[in-house]
């Protein structure tokens, strides 16, 4: 019986993500990628026309995984509860680093697609930014969160703060806390960012 595509596929972008690990965009060869897939060079172009093909694919990757925890957002009976489970859920959808996101460096390194790689991150940042800015608006327009706050300014401070943490797992490949008190120090963490949204009680 034959293998099913799509697992000699999904076989051909593992090999070639642990190479381009090992070695780097620039040193992996085609044949480097076939020989750890155990695969012939003829399978390889089935399915992809070149290397630069399979980066296309782990940038995809990685996009999606970004995408995550802005897809299906719990809303609650209050903003804030609203904006607190977008916040916790970020943070524990990253309990370890993206896998992908060090495909960012390599696509730098090969030299091309970059415009448009830049773009699609800013595309990205955008959405997510307005997903938080509507929150936030609501929370205002329901009397919940000050008037004084400006939705976007506020906002972008809070996605900056999530960027933040992105890195921090990027740089040690760990999470600040053991997985089994992330959730509290997420929980937290959240409070802290967030309260000054809040209207004073008098």
């Amino acid at each position: 019986m034959g293998r099913k595509p799509s697992n000699v596929r999904e076989k051909i972008i593992r090999a070639a993500y642990e190479v381009i690990q090992e070695k780097g965009y620039s040193k992996t060869t085609l044949e480097n990628i076939v020989q750890r897939a155990g695969l012939t060079r003829g399978a390889f172009y089935y399915y992809f026309t070149d290397k630069d093909e399979i980066l296309q694919e782990l940038e995809k990757r990685y996009e999606a995984t970004y995408r995550n925890p802005y897809g299906q957002i719990a809303y609650a009976d209050t903003a804030y509860d609203t904006i607190k489970n977008l916040f916790v859920r970020n943070i524990l959808s990253k309990k370890e680093p993206n896998p992908y996101a060090v495909m960012f460096r390599y696509r730098v390194e090969s030299g091309t697609q970059l415009e448009g790689l830049r773009e699609r991150q800013c595309d990205l940042d955008y959405d997510f930014i307005e997903v938080i800015v509507k929150i936030i608006q609501q929370g205002i327009d329901t009397g919940e969160f000050s008037e004084s706050i400006d939705a976007r300014e506020y906002a972008c401070s809070i996605y900056l703060m999530l960027l933040g943490y992105d890195t921090f797992l990027l740089t040690h490949g760990k999470a600040p806390y053991a997985p089994a008190e992330i959730e509290q120090w997420a929980e937290r963490m959240a409070d802290i960012v967030l309260k000054p949204l809040l209207i004073p009680a008098e």
